[in-house]
């Protein structure tokens, strides 16, 4: 509301607009939920935000591209940082889409795109299901969240959760629905760098890459 204010309505979304025509596929099979887009060109790059749906909702993800865009700007130019950004309605779809056009980019998504995004990924993808829970969900036959939406709550409950609110959690997540609340943090409490080594092929490689990259990135990252 406040950059509405200031800015008034936005003309168009900063970066990329999803859209359903594009080739969403996971980075790492260990990791289904680090999506990455195969589509290397779109034309829904900073559109009008007419190309969106409702107003409402509309104007808030066209300013919330513009307060990501603006963010990664300053961390770039301040810090000399890439990072990437999702925005949409909730944490759950901003979160998914949120690497898509990792490392320097970002991406909206309206929620009429929501559940139709969602049908196609494993079930893995929804925060709570980790390995454990992923093995019970395919005794039952469901690996995917659309499989995940055709089975009853106490279903899920008894055959995974033993929870029947955590079985209603991962039923609307499911659809792209997510009720958590986006609640701001204290300072990081730990510093990371990491790299996917898909190219690198035995442990000499690695172990040059680890002592000549990533541990002066994490000594410099320290040291700031």
């Amino acid at each position: 509301n406040k950059r509405l204010e200031q800015s008034g309505e936005p003309r168009n979304f900063k970066g990329n607009l999803f859209s359903m025509a594009d080739d969403v596929r996971a980075d790492t099979t260990h990791r289904p939920q680090d999506l990455r887009s195969a589509t290397k060109a779109s034309s829904l790059i900073d559109p009008p935000v007419e190309a969106g749906g409702g107003k409402e909702e509309t104007l808030r993800i066209a300013v919330g591209s513009h307060i990501a865009s603006d963010a990664r700007e300053t961390l770039k130019l301040r810090h000399g940082f890439k990072a990437s950004c999702g925005i949409s309605v909730n944490k759950l779809i901003s979160k998914l889409i949120g690497g898509l056009h990792k490392p320097d980019n970002q991406t909206a998504m309206h929620f009429r795109d929501a559940a139709e995004f969602m049908a196609s990924l494993p079930v893995r993808v929804i925060k709570g299901i980790g390995a454990v829970a992923e093995q019970k969900l395919k005794r039952i036959g469901v690996t995917t969240c659309l499989e995940m939406r055709s089975r009853k709550l106490h279903e899920i409950s008894k055959h995974v959760t033993k929870s029947l609110d955590l079985a209603k959690q991962f039923h609307r997540n499911s659809w792209g629905i997510d009720l958590c609340s986006v609640e701001p943090k204290g300072p990081p409490k730990s510093v990371t760098v990491e790299d996917s080594f898909k190219s690198l092929c035995g442990y000499s490689v690695l172990e040059k890459v680890l002592r000549e990259v990533l541990i002066p990135d994490l000594i410099h990252r320290l040291n700031e």
